[in-house]
């Protein structure tokens, strides 16, 4: 009979799916949003969606974002480069922002910051694996002794040498920093460990292609 119409035979079979309505759709963006507790934008919901295999425009996941109330923790910052204080040590710039690796801990960055603790201030050293974008938590000291590892420094007054420590920095303040209060060192630490597995293993990235720092280290 397909023949005689004319008509491909997948036509005759093909089943409709139902599609999803806009509140199951409100559900599913509210979800993604609450279990990223709040760092997730239009563009990481999208790929979330497109995971489970629905297809939904950024502009319309910003009105139903928008409509829901859903404020997220990122906003648009302009960056200031500080002019006081450099490091005058004499370790040349080896990296020279070769910033995609194609091995594990061939090359990670580092910064540091502060965080309030009570009354106190706590500096946090963060260290990036260049290769997936993963934090690793072995101890500097030990690794630079252990495995020969050479240093190496961005140049004087030229924030762009560490452009990735700098951006992974600014996440780690806005998604979990700001959104704390820490009472104790023993409280900074557990909360920063469980930011640190989540970013490893649920965080998707957009330089990774929406994988998260684990998953590109599997499938290498």
């Amino acid at each position: 009979m397909c023949r005689w119409l004319n008509i491909p035979r997948s036509s005759y079979y093909y089943k409709a799916v139902e599609p999803v309505s806009e509140v199951e759709i409100e559900e599913m963006i509210t979800c993604i949003f609450l279990e990223s507790k709040s760092r997730y934008g239009a563009r990481k919901i999208k790929k979330c969606l497109e995971n489970d295999a629905i297809s939904l425009s950024r502009r319309r996941i910003r009105r139903i974002i928008e409509r829901l109330n859903l404020v997220s923790v990122y906003q648009k910052v302009a960056f200031k480069p500080l002019s006081k204080g450099k490091n005058d040590a004499p370790i040349p710039n080896y990296l020279h922002r070769q910033f995609n690796q194609e091995r594990s801990l061939e090359a990670t960055v580092t910064d540091l910051t502060y965080i309030r603790v009570g009354k106190c201030w706590a500096y946090v050293c963060l260290i990036i694996d260049l290769f997936n974008k993963e934090f690793d938590n072995q101890l500097i000291d030990e690794m630079l002794e252990a495995f020969g590892i050479i240093r190496s420094l961005s140049q004087a007054g030229c924030p762009y040498d560490n452009v990735v420590a700098e951006s992974t920095y600014r996440s780690f303040k806005l998604e979990f920093v700001n959104q704390e209060t820490f009472h104790s060192l023993e409280e900074l630490i557990l909360k920063t460990k469980d930011y640190v597995y989540w970013w490893n293993h649920y965080r998707t990235h957009g330089s990774l292609n929406y994988q998260t720092p684990m998953a590109k280290r599997l499938a290498a």
